[in-house]
Order: structure tokens, then C-alpha cells, then sequence
């Protein structure tokens, strides 16, 4: 994959951006890639946008719900580390301690 600075003409295709992580797709009216000359890009090849994308959609349908499990875990730790509870103080929800009631 060669390596492609901001500003440069673009040719068809997705780019990465190697600072930030953006994909870039220039499109008719801007065909050359955004930012100045420190800007680097990478040209990512067709087969690998096509096969990436769909198993980064697959990772998140299988990790995402391990992530809200684990948070969960950790608030409930937490609440009972600390003995609070959730109460609703007219349209806000704060954090109440037992001690205090």
C-alpha cells in the first residue's frame, strides 16, 4: 500500500486516514484528500474494505453485549462497595446515600 499526503489528487477508492482512523472516500466534487501535506493516508484495497466492514459489524453484534453485561456488573459492585441507590429527585436522577434517610 503506498502512501498518500493530504491535499494530493485521489483516485477512486476509500483512504485511511493513518492519524485519526477515518475512512475517506473522495467523491466527484473533491477529488483531492483533505488536510495539508503532514496529513498521511493509505489507499485500502477494495477486497479488503468489502471483507473488514462486515466482520467489524460482526464483532460488535458478538461483543456488545459482554461490554453491557461487564457494566452492569461493575455498577452493581459499586453500589454495593458504597451503599447507594438511584433515586428520582424531581426530574433528575441522583445518587442518594442510606445513611442520609
Amino acid at each position: 500500500m503506498r502512501v498518500h499526503y493530504g491535499g494530493q489528487l485521489a483516485v477512486g477508492g476509500v483512504y485511511l486516514n493513518r492519524s485519526t482512523g477515518e475512512l475517506i472516500r473522495p467523491n466527484a466534487r473533491t477529488w483531492h484528500l483533505p488536510g495539508d501535506s503532514t496529513a498521511k493516508y493509505l489507499k485500502v484495497p477494495a477486497v479488503l474494505a468489502v471483507i473488514a466492514g462486515p466482520l467489524a459489524g460482526l464483532a460488535f453484534i458478538f461483543f456488545l453485549p459482554f461490554i453491557g453485561l461487564a457494566g452492569a456488573a461493575i455498577f452493581l459492585a459499586y453500589r454495593a462497595a458504597y451503599g447507594l441507590r438511584l433515586v428520582w429527585d424531581r426530574a433528575s436522577l441522583v445518587f442518594a446515600s442510606r445513611k442520609s434517610q
